[in-house]
């Protein structure tokens, strides 16, 4: 959801532009594009289903590493069930450029398949490093050579014609060359349906690991910030995602609210820290708030950078995996509260945030793109 959800500013800047835009997406994500006035195509099957779809094919599943997962559903398996149903699209469509997210790797294919022009939009987190590169060129050969495209650099089997990041430069350390920056979107700023407006009135924690079943559904990770946040003292508001009871959180008498689904603009800024597995759109969203973090990278090669980059900037704390229990929640809340050097550090990257160029400015570097194409043609 918050990936889809940071194009935002840049289909609207588009259709602003007086082009009409078109989102392929899983069936669930429909409404909520209609809501927004985009048009939108289904594509199968939805996220969350790769997971089984994978582990009723592979019967070591279970044993396989978080980032040898990720690769394998979003570099392997996504693809091959997708790359016809987006040709299709494409061609049907008449469509002159396709914009894909960065963990996307099946729009780049489609695209260069029909022979239009292409951009990556990147997630509010570092680029991938150089490291992470070579672990994934090796699949994206297999996958570009199946389709006859073997001799198209590793490059634009990534980024495509273009580049655009909406990482705040002093947290990027690896933006490819031809990058070119846009301020990211953030989510659907209306209220759940079941939200019940916390009181605010003492120090408070937020914590939310998102939305996708693979990262969200790990309830031994909210006991521990549970109750990590108490032995701090602090208020706490839980974010628990569509898969959890929140009920077995919730505990109004010790200041613990859990709801599946919060309104992140209004809690991040009343929250002395939030505490995320490093997603992309909750990492963008608290900085953007000046809000300090504390990240507990739960897979994925991105939520691993988006840690390191964390505490290199000075914005928070992370903690690995195996680190994680009641008491390092604990004491790393009460690091956050009592360093000021990480609100003030929050609070520079905010102001960076702010600064960046809108979405209208990369909208004419894409037009640019799509006319050169199209010149090259005639």
């Amino acid at each position: 959801m918050s990936r889809v959800m940071q194009m935002r500013p840049l289909a609207r800047a588009l259709v602003d532009a007086g082009h009409h835009i078109c989102f392929a997406v899983p069936p669930s994500l429909g409404g909520v594009l209609a809501t927004e006035g985009f048009c939108s195509e289904r594509i199968v099957p939805e996220l969350d289903e790769l997971s089984d779809i994978a582990a009723a094919s592979r019967p070591d599943w279970e044993r396989w590493t978080p980032d040898r997962r990720a690769l394998f559903l979003f570099a392997v398996l996504w693809p091959s069930l997708v790359l016809a149903q987006l040709k299709r699209l494409i061609v049907d469509w008449n469509a002159d450029l396709v914009i894909y997210e960065e963990g996307e790797f099946a729009g780049p294919l489609a695209a260069a398949k029909t022979s239009r022009a292409s951009a990556s939009l990147g997630w509010p987190g570092p680029a991938r490093t150089d490291a992470n590169i070579r672990a994934i060129s090796p699949v994206l050969e297999d996958l570009w050579s199946s389709e006859g495209l073997g001799h198209i650099p590793v490059s634009h089997r990534l980024y495509g014609d273009c580049s655009i990041r909406t990482c705040p430069p002093s947290l990027d350390r690896e933006m490819p060359p031809s990058a070119i920056l846009m301020r990211a979107g953030g989510g659907i700023s209306s209220c759940p349906s079941n939200w019940e407006h916390p009181p605010y009135g003492r120090r408070m924690a937020h914590a939310t690991l998102g939305t996708v079943a693979e990262y969200a559904s790990a309830a031994n990770i909210f006991d521990q910030i549970v109750t990590g946040a108490r032995s701090a003292d602090l208020s706490l508001i839980l974010s628990v995602g569509p898969e959890l009871d929140p009920s077995r959180w919730h505990d109004p008498v010790h200041d613990i609210y859990a709801f599946n689904l919060v309104p992140h603009d209004e809690v991040i800024p009343q929250a002395m820290a939030t505490i995320l597995h490093g997603g992309a759109g909750t990492f963008w969203r608290a900085l953007s708030h000046g809000c300090p973090l504390l990240v507990l990278p739960r897979g994925g090669a991105s939520q691993f950078r988006n840690a390191r980059a964390c505490v290199r900037r000075g914005v928070g704390l992370a903690l690995e995996p195996t680190s994680v229990s009641a008491e390092s929640v604990a004491s790393s809340l009460k690091l956050l509260e009592q360093s000021p050097h990480y609100r003030h550090a929050a609070h520079s990257v905010a102001c960076e945030i702010e600064a960046m160029p809108r979405a209208e400015s990369a909208v004419l570097k894409l037009e640019a793109i799509v006319s050169e194409r199209q010149s090259t043609k005639h």
